[in-house]
């Protein structure tokens, strides 16, 4: 409905976009500052995958 509306870049997928942004962002630190470089890279590799299963 927002998209055929013309609304949905404006009211969803920008502040959308922002949060993700911000949630991956604060979710890296707190991962790299909790886990060994490992698991660090094992948890990427997983949300690369995520990206990849959803494009």
């Amino acid at each position: 409905m927002c998209t055929a509306l013309g609304i949905h870049s404006k009211s969803f997928e920008k502040p959308f976009l922002e949060c993700i942004f911000e949630f991956d962002g604060t979710e890296g630190v707190k991962y790299i500052q909790q886990s060994d470089i490992l698991d660090y890279l094992k948890h990427v590799e997983s949300r690369l995958q995520e990206h990849e299963r959803c494009t």
